[in-house]
């Protein structure tokens, strides 16, 4: 079916699903005060067992078979104390005092759908290894391992969200049909070759391999389709007044595909 290009807004809505996750070693509901006033407080949560919570769904965030989603960090008061003063120190200059991010600099690190998709194994290797040509340079020689879980649980304490089990089927697309797609929608934001602030554009590098080899398909559907909240970059299905295009599920496999098949 063809796609349908809409008037950009800045709204959002999503849906709920319920589903059992194991939370790790108990402890109790706590207001985190953070460090500074740009620091948001924050509520942790604790039980032991299982318990039900309520998980966002939509299309491509379903139960799967393989998750990515597999490095589990505990977030206590201490780890978002700490990691609060890690990025207070060292990435505040990219990201912005509220990691809301600074355009053509660094990305937003506080969006609750990037952190309902982004898995922890994601970001700590990307703390860790950094993405070549851009401004994130590697930590992983400045700030150890336990340092790099702290920012981990800071930044996921900064808004409050549940990590969704995305839909990691194998990819369906076909990259020549997806090249229409991404030359009349997608490059608007992240540039003609999907290099992004390089190319004096707005959105981020979704083109190199430095992003596209830390991220899942599964990741890629659910922020095409949800879009990343907090920032300009609107949701792609279609439905209600948050999205930009009304792209179907092949056309959004497609335009994932030709990322992959020309990614550099």
């Amino acid at each position: 079916m063809p796609f349908q290009v809409h008037e950009k807004n800045f709204s959002s809505q999503e849906t709920l699903v319920s589903r059992k996750r194991r939370v790790g070693d108990a402890f109790p509901r706590t207001i985190v005060a953070l460090l500074t006033a740009s620091f948001l407080a924050t509520a942790v949560p604790a039980c032991e067992g299982e318990v039900e919570v309520e998980r966002p769904r939509a299309r491509h965030a379903t139960k799967s078979s393989k998750s990515d989603n597999n490095t589990e960090i505990v977030v206590t008061p201490q780890k978002v104390a700490t990691g609060a003063e890690l990025f207070a120190r060292n990435c505040v200059k990219c990201h912005g005092n509220d990691a809301g991010g600074r355009v053509g600099i660094g990305p937003s690190l506080r969006s609750k759908t990037f952190l309902e998709a982004a898995s922890n194994k994601m970001l700590l290797a990307t703390i860790a290894e950094g993405r070549l040509g851009t401004t994130m340079t590697p930590w992983k020689s400045y700030i150890d391992a336990a340092g790099r879980e702290a920012l981990v649980a800071y930044i996921r304490s900064l808004t409050p969200h549940m990590v969704v089990e995305l839909d990691e089927s194998p990819l369906r697309g076909d990259p020549e049909a997806g090249k229409p797609i991404f030359e009349s929608i997608c490059v608007q934001c992240h540039g003609r070759s999907g290099a992004g602030y390089i190319e004096s554009s707005s959105g981020t590098g979704i083109g190199r391999h430095a992003f596209l080899s830390t991220v899942t398909n599964g990741f890629l559907r659910y922020m095409i389709i949800n879009g990343k909240s907090q920032t300009r970059m609107r949701g792609f299905d279609g439905v209600g007044a948050a999205v930009i295009a009304n792209l179907d599920d092949q056309q959004i496999e497609d335009v994932i595909a030709y990322l992959r098949a020309h990614t550099w």
